[in-house]
């Protein structure tokens, strides 16, 4: 479940905040309990790990083609390992649009694992 909220267009919006994901990320998770959010306007940077890591979470937004939607998610894989964004299983109906991603240590976007997400840079 949720450990966070996160404000998108007037109405709260489940997403997890600071929650540590293993050892490989520190920045924002989101499983299928965060299926249909929109996340707009944050930022993720100097983490340990991945900025945002997906997991089999359909119908996620991150980001979006609106002024000011976007992310910030840089600077991320201090101990070695981490992306920008990493995405993995079924993420049917996904977005990612519209974000600065840059400098993260393994790369920008990982989504090799995932299915059905569309990333547009």
């Amino acid at each position: 479940p949720p450990l966070g909220y996160s404000t998108s267009h007037g109405s709260p919006s489940p997403v997890l905040l600071a929650r540590r994901w293993k050892a490989y990320s520190d920045g924002l998770y989101a499983d299928g309990a965060c299926k249909g959010t929109l996340v707009q306007g944050n930022t993720s940077s100097g983490l340990k790990g991945n900025g945002v890591m997906l997991s089999a979470v359909q119908g996620i937004t991150i980001g979006g083609g609106a002024t000011g939607a976007g992310n910030t998610i840089s600077k991320n894989g201090a101990s070695g390992v981490g992306f920008g964004i990493n995405a993995s299983g079924l993420c049917t109906g996904s977005l990612v649009d519209g974000n600065l991603v840059s400098g993260n240590k393994s790369g920008h976007y990982f989504t090799k694992n995932a299915r059905g997400i569309t990333v547009i840079t």
